[in-house]
């Protein structure tokens, strides 16, 4: 009997502990279950705590307050403070995006690099060396403006038929002509309507009508001279340079800072507008003068020889010298330069500044000197960097490729055929038309940008009492001059100083900064909520944690789902 009961022990032991672990599984979720209310409390007492220790203002008015109205309150001015500070932190990164600059005028006085000095005669060959050549010349000039005449329709009959009709003229000229009430609003409009009423078309009568080419011819003459003077055909450009004037016919005195000039001191290059030019201190030989004083005698002064008794009529009506004051480096532009004419003195006094720009993709977008590089190397830019160099490259390039050749009214490129037939020269003047810049040729700023503004003077020349002295010597040197007004009318005497070492700089610098954005964005968090960096990262710690404590819960509690499924499958 005894052995049977033990059996029965036996058997019956192992389901007993069965039954024990399956009780005490049991037991194990009640206890997960009464962790849970214990997990909400301590992320309670966390949230609170936090609220109470924090820097920022809000939070602990809003857990410390005793009522609740009193916390409403608070609760309600803490989320206002956010939205006004999120609003002022947008209107911060709009202006940030906007990239705006600041421009920063800075006053010194210093030594100045004096500029180069180039100037060439109005008109550009003699005419005693060119009589065969500008024959044929004058010729072609001559059919060019007939051909003008029979493409713009432009002669007496229908001038006078233009004025007759009521509907108005065609203009003139050629390219795209914009008008003036385009995209205007209603008061643009209405402002230029009132104007009208003070317009009225002129009165003219037929003699007057019939008259009216013959007032334009000289007009159209000195255009059509300056325009085709690019374009003489079948000429070599050496036959030209040897008939333009040279520097010992034209230098009758040249002194710089008291000192007599040197004619290593001069450069020279052919100008198919205004034939030979020379360049004073172009710094070509590796060196250039500076103005450590100011005035007139620290400068350079000259006279020069115009020779008018050869000017050829067709190629100008002006007598005088062009003058054009430019950085070192630079390829001159004669078309920005300033006429200086015979019989007066002539004072050109510089101011010197400088423009430094910001260099970026959303600001000026310039580009320095070294670091450009055109988009087509068969077109590179003559000298330094300029933004007009840039543009004729860019414009010559669009003339050859429609063209077949280089205009002759621009920038040279070495190596390509200057256009010279009629037809070639239409074509080239055509492109100029109807260039948009911007879109067809885009060149960007210089970063740094040296300008010498001039201011002109003049004073009679030479005084009466001076000429007594200058007139045997000229009369040396030019015998075919003896009378006074000769002598007067054949010479320009220029002086070319700073009138002050000081000059003005100019540069570029961002309104807003990342870093200022930064500050301002930190100064609105501390004016409307009360928070700094500080705050953050007691945040962050909050954070940090409530997920610790959550991650340990769910540690806890897939560890125990675990560990009840093995006592349930054994």
């Amino acid at each position: 009997m005894k052995e049977q009961k033990q059996e029965q022990l036996k058997a019956q032991k192992p389901k007993q502990e069965k039954l024990d672990r399956i009780h005490q599984n049991g037991n194990g979720g009640k206890h997960i279950k009464r962790q849970r209310p214990e997990l909400k409390q301590k992320l309670s007492s966390m949230i609170k705590d936090f609220s109470e220790s924090t820097s920022a203002h809000g939070p602990p008015k809003i857990v410390g307050h005793r009522y609740v109205a009193g916390k409403v309150f608070w609760v309600i001015l803490f989320l206002t403070g956010i939205c006004v500070f999120g609003y002022f932190s947008y209107e911060l990164i709009i202006q940030y995006r906007k990239y705006e600059t600041t421009t920063d005028v800075q006053m010194k006085f210093d030594a100045i690099d004096f500029p180069a000095v180039t100037f060439c005669n109005l008109n550009p060959f003699q005419s005693d060396k060119i009589d065969e050549i500008i024959q044929e010349y004058l010729l072609v000039l001559s059919s060019q403006m007939h051909r003008v005449d029979e493409n713009t329709g432009y002669n007496n009959e229908t001038t006078t038929q233009s004025f007759q009709t009521t509907e108005a003229p065609e203009p003139f000229f050629t390219g795209e002509v914009s008008s003036l009430l385009s995209d205007a609003s209603e008061k643009k409009v209405e402002a230029i309507e009132r104007l009208r009423k003070l317009y009225y078309e002129p009165e003219l009568s037929a003699e007057e009508l019939s008259n009216w080419r013959k007032y334009q011819d000289n007009a159209l003459f000195e255009l059509a001279s300056l325009n085709f003077l690019a374009l003489i055909p079948d000429i070599d450009e050496e036959a030209l340079k040897s008939a333009a004037y040279k520097l010992t016919e034209m230098m009758q005195g040249c002194t710089f800072n008291s000192r007599f000039c040197n004619p290593r001191d001069f450069y020279q290059f052919y100008d198919r507008k205004y034939g030979n030019c020379f360049t004073f201190n172009s710094g070509l030989n590796n060196s250039y003068a500076k103005a450590r004083v100011a005035g007139r005698q620290h400068g350079l002064s000259m006279t020069l020889f115009v020779n008018q008794k050869q000017y050829i009529p067709g190629l100008g009506n002006q007598a005088g010298i062009r003058v054009l004051v430019h950085r070192q480096g630079e390829l001159p532009n004669m078309d920005k330069a300033f006429n200086v004419p015979p019989g007066l003195r002539s004072s050109v006094a510089l101011s010197y500044s400088e423009v430094n720009r910001l260099q970026g993709e959303h600001y000026s977008n310039c580009t320095n000197e070294e670091d450009y590089t055109p988009e087509n190397p068969d077109f590179p830019i003559p000298g330094l960097y300029t933004l007009q160099g840039c543009y004729d490259m860019c414009v010559q390039q669009l003339i050859y490729q429609s063209c077949g050749c280089s205009s002759g009214m621009l920038t040279q490129v070495p190596g390509y055929r200057v256009c010279t037939s009629d037809d070639e020269g239409l074509c080239a003047l055509r492109v100029q038309y109807d260039i948009v810049y911007g879109v067809n040729c885009s060149c960007p700023l210089p970063c740094k940008e040296l300008e010498y503004s001039t201011s002109l003077s003049f004073s009679d020349w030479p005084a009466a009492k001076y000429e007594a002295t200058w007139t045997p010597y000229i009369k040396e040197r030019v015998p075919t001059l003896q009378n006074k007004s000769d002598i007067k009318n054949e010479f320009v005497s220029m002086e070319v100083y700073f009138e002050s070492l000081k000059y003005t700089v100019f540069t570029e610098r961002a309104s807003m900064k990342f870093e200022d954005l930064v500050g301002s964005i930190g100064g609105h968090l501390g004016l409307w909520i009360g928070m700094s960096v500080i705050s953050f990262l007691e945040i962050f710690e909050l954070i940090a944690g409530l997920f610790s404590v959550c991650g340990k819960f769910v540690y806890k509690r897939r560890k125990s789902k675990t560990k009840n499924k093995d006592l349930e499958q054994s």
